[in-house]
């Protein structure tokens, strides 16, 4: 288990290398992962199947009494989650007209920009100094209303650009992402402390599961990877990063918070769930090939972003105590 643990540590600590490397991977050899990306499972995709692995870890990490607990500061909670979605939503949405994207890559944008924050949040949020329980708190109830809010945001703000089946991606979430995470939080209140053994191994797993999604997602795409394209939406990924970390930053200055939930609101915000996005993009790629475009460029992209972000707070916070 030592060693399961050494692995995980070292796979997280160098987490947006190896991304890196499987998407190259992808790029040069795609037909590696073709095969593996055409399949389905009980309708379900490789990546969506995956990634209810990882809510799965999710759920294992989660504590009901946690949650209760949070739920004590609800103003908080609520101006977090709120903020989260808004400004990475009406980010992508104005990126998107600005930049003149075509209607799959707008769309796609677009679904990234309604996602949760990523698992990764909270860690990077203590690297920046920030609050972890309010990162953690955002979380955990933006991702719970993940099926209703982000079908919904995606309906109202992408509907012009792909017509989608509402319905059908409500129930995707509540399969990948809900239940996932209700079991997981099961599993951990049945086996307590032996749930709590296996959790570097779930973690493991759950790190390799998020480089699976990201090779088989990007293998098909490859052409248009590679085309100029990318470039634009590389471009877009970045302007909505900045638009909702001046946006959150605004909005902490107005409300006077301090300077730990600050950090925590900006970072947590601004960190997508990228490989949610990427699931959900794949239900969609038989008929829209390149919706998944701007999730895949922003799994190592966003991260890299709030990691950076991250430092700066860092490098601010230790000159104040000088």
């Amino acid at each position: 288990m030592e060693n399961i643990k050494k692995l995980s540590d070292f796979l997280n600590k160098n987490l947006t290398i190896f991304i890196l490397f499987v998407t190259g991977l992808a790029l040069a050899i795609p037909n590696i992962f073709i095969p593996i990306a055409n399949v389905k499972i009980a309708n379900l995709s490789i990546p969506s199947l995956l990634l209810a692995i990882i809510m799965f870890g999710t759920g294992i990490t989660l504590i009901p009494k946690d949650i209760i607990i949070m739920l004590k500061k609800p103003k908080y909670i609520t101006i977090g989650v709120i903020a989260k979605y808004t400004f990475m939503i009406f980010g992508a949405f104005l990126i998107a007209k600005f930049l003149k994207l075509n209607n799959n890559l707008a769309f796609g944008l677009i679904l990234l920009g309604s996602m949760p924050p990523g698992t990764a949040a909270s860690v990077i949020t203590f690297l920046g100094g920030g609050d972890i329980t309010f990162s953690v708190a955002i979380i955990i109830f933006s991702t719970f209303l993940a099926p209703i809010v982000t079908p919904f945001l995606t309906f109202v703000f992408g509907g012009q650009w792909i017509e989608f089946n509402f319905i059908s991606m409500f129930i995707n979430i509540i399969i990948i992402v809900l239940l996932p995470i209700l079991l997981g939080m099961f599993v951990k209140h049945i086996f307590k402390d032996k749930a709590n053994t296996f959790q570097k191994l779930i973690g493991l797993i759950s790190i390799i599961s998020l480089l699976l999604i990201v090779s088989v997602s990007t293998a098909p795409n490859r052409d248009t990877i590679l085309s100029t394209n990318s470039i634009i939406v590389i471009i877009a990924v970045a302007l909505n990063f900045v638009f909702a970390a001046l946006g959150n930053g605004i909005l902490a200055k107005l409300l006077k918070l301090d300077q730990k939930k600050a950090v925590s609101l900006i970072i947590t915000s601004c960190e997508q769930n990228s490989a949610l996005s990427v699931g959900i993009a794949s239900t969609l790629t038989t008929l829209h090939s390149s919706v998944a475009i701007p999730s895949i460029i922003a799994v190592s992209l966003n991260l890299a972003l709030t990691t950076i972000l991250a430092n700066i707070f860092q490098r601010k916070v230790r000159r104040n105590k000088m």
